[in-house]
């Protein structure tokens, strides 16, 4: 994954003791682990919302990271790299509807299946709290 990638902001964290490389990394060694298990693969698509078979092995990640500097200090975003990723299995995400639909799914993967695997491969305190963003899916 490119610094390049631009992406949807998803979810937000107070910046914890994890570098950004450290960070992307976890993200897509959390990944490639779903997407090499059949039954957690399906489950993905599922959280996603996309039909069954979507994803295979290959697939892109469709998260990024980005560190910026605030007034409270750093802060890490979690980014929906919506664009590629759907590009990738072939949805056109001009539709709004398209793109609803993947922000809502790269929202619910995350919660469901991303964000804990994550977690467990950082060292503690690697990402800080989840801070609730303005325009947060639900």
């Amino acid at each position: 994954m490119t610094a390049k990638r631009k992406g949807s902001e998803l979810v937000k964290y107070q910046r914890g003791v994890g570098s950004t490389n450290a960070i992307k990394d976890a993200i897509q060694q959390a990944w490639t682990e779903i997407m090499q298990d059949p039954d957690d693969r399906a489950q993905a698509e599922k959280l996603l919302g996309i039909r069954s078979g979507s994803l295979s092995s290959t697939s892109l990640t469709p998260y990024g990271v980005r560190v910026d500097s605030g007034l409270t200090g750093a802060e890490a975003f979690i980014l929906l790299l919506l664009w590629d990723f759907a590009k990738d299995l072939g949805y056109d995400v001009v539709k709004d509807t398209t793109k609803e639909l993947f922000v809502r799914g790269g929202k619910a993967l995350w919660n469901g299946m991303m964000k804990k695997r994550v977690k467990a491969i950082l060292p503690p305190q690697a990402i800080g709290k989840e801070v609730v963003l303005s325009d947060d899916v639900q």
